[in-house]
């Protein structure tokens, strides 16, 4: 029997932190983890493509002090969610983007 442990540790000095990376660098792997955290851990909110039928916007506006995690970002949110988030001072969010081509903006600027 193999046994694996990680340890993430995340340090956050902005209220949105952007994770990219090419596929296989393990952001998938630290969305996983961190959402099995949110079983035992009330101030988490993991949202990924398995949500995309739902209201994110209204998912997101309703949680309150919260580490906010959002896979596959740059499928599930559009302009109007980013604009949101990146108003919302009461939630952290850890945005995990698949296409490190691009980035967490709208029109060339930074939202």
């Amino acid at each position: 029997m193999v046994h694996t442990s990680y340890i993430v540790d995340f340090r956050f000095t902005n209220n949105i932190t952007i994770l990219t990376g090419d596929s296989g660098t393990g952001k998938t792997l630290v969305f996983s983890l961190i959402r099995e955290c949110m079983a035992v851990n009330p101030k988490l909110l993991c949202i990924n493509y398995l949500d995309y039928q739902s209201d994110i916007r209204d998912m997101i506006s309703r949680a309150d002090g919260k580490l906010v995690v959002i896979d596959n970002a740059d499928i599930l949110l559009d302009d109007d969610t980013r604009k949101y988030i990146s108003l919302d001072d009461t939630n952290q969010y850890l945005i995990i983007w698949k296409k490190s081509e691009e980035s967490f903006c709208n029109e060339g600027k930074s939202i």
